[in-house]
């Protein structure tokens, strides 16, 4: 019979070990420290979120009847994605796309590795895509990742509609639901995006090339054309669902030319990430970007 605090260190050890092995392997993309939250499954913002949402979406009760938690975790890019991931007046962004297309592969992996070492413990666990879990008409999702991710405290929502964590929001969540009851993790008490907060930045609005970000609306039709780039998914060799867009995800724009700047203090890639990462001062020796 294990603890829970041996289930919850459990789950925590298998994230972590997968991004560490992934770091370690020949993969190009490479991945800084995780933010992993729970979530009780009873939530009651569950039960909000369809009329939150705007449409239905499943509860973990769902998913798994004897559901009882739910953990997010959110594995944010190293620094190299993320500058590539600036604007660009071509459509197409290979480096990004890659550096998704790898992610969503490595979260699959984790979150699969999590379900097998929960019921070596005798856990229920089950999860849902990390991506093509969506109705391809209506662009929605019956379990989007990141409502379980605001739940579990991971982060919050900013105006781009993408979870700003203590990380920044370059990445991608896994959610795993199981059967073993674990306290739930202190939702944040202000807003990490800086134009809710203060009303300052909208980096992501000026930002988005299809104009598919408003400061109090999204478009997610226009957004997906752009997301998905099918024209250009065959010549990246990765599928006909690569991303290759990301600027209302990681915000480095032109300073002088020939120099370019991590816009420090005005975007939520990297004020909230310089919080926690102060330690990390080999980013302008290794990336020639210069940080605010």
């Amino acid at each position: 019979m294990y603890t829970k605090e041996q289930i919850r260190d459990k789950i925590i050890e298998v994230i972590n070990e997968g991004i560490e092995v992934a770091n370690a392997s020949g993969t190009i993309t490479k991945y800084r420290e995780p933010v992993i939250g729970f979530a009780s499954a009873h939530d009651e913002l569950y039960t909000k979120a369809s009329g939150i949402i705007g449409y239905d979406v499943l509860r973990p009760i769902d998913l798994l009847p004897e559901a009882q938690t739910v953990v997010s975790f959110f594995v944010p890019f190293d620094v190299s994605p993320v500058k590539y991931a600036r604007y660009r007046e071509e459509m197409s962004n290979r480096e990004w796309s890659l550096a998704y297309y790898e992610l969503n592969l490595l979260i699959g992996k984790i979150m699969d590795q999590v379900i097998k070492a929960l019921a070596e413990m005798g856990v229920k666990a089950v999860s849902e895509p990390v991506t093509e879990n969506y109705d391809h008409v209506q662009l929605t999702t019956k379990w989007p990742h990141k409502t379980s991710a605001y739940i579990a405290g991971i982060g919050t929502f900013g105006i781009n509609r993408i979870i700003i964590t203590p990380m920044g929001c370059a990445g991608r969540l896994g959610t795993i639901v199981f059967s073993e009851k674990i306290t739930a993790t202190p939702r944040p008490d202000q807003e990490n995006c800086l134009y809710k907060r203060e009303g300052k930045c909208g980096v992501c609005v000026k930002k988005c090339p299809v104009q598919a970000l408003r400061y109090n609306s999204f478009n997610r039709f226009a957004c997906v054309v752009r997301y998905q780039m099918r024209d250009n998914a065959s010549a990246f060799d990765l599928g006909d669902y690569a991303c290759s867009c990301g600027p209302c995800a990681s915000y480095v724009v032109p300073k002088a030319e020939g120099h370019h700047v991590w816009i420090g203090r005005e975007n939520c890639e990297d004020i909230v990430v310089q919080r926690r990462l102060e330690a990390v001062k080999e980013i302008k020796g290794e990336t020639g970007i210069e940080r605010n």
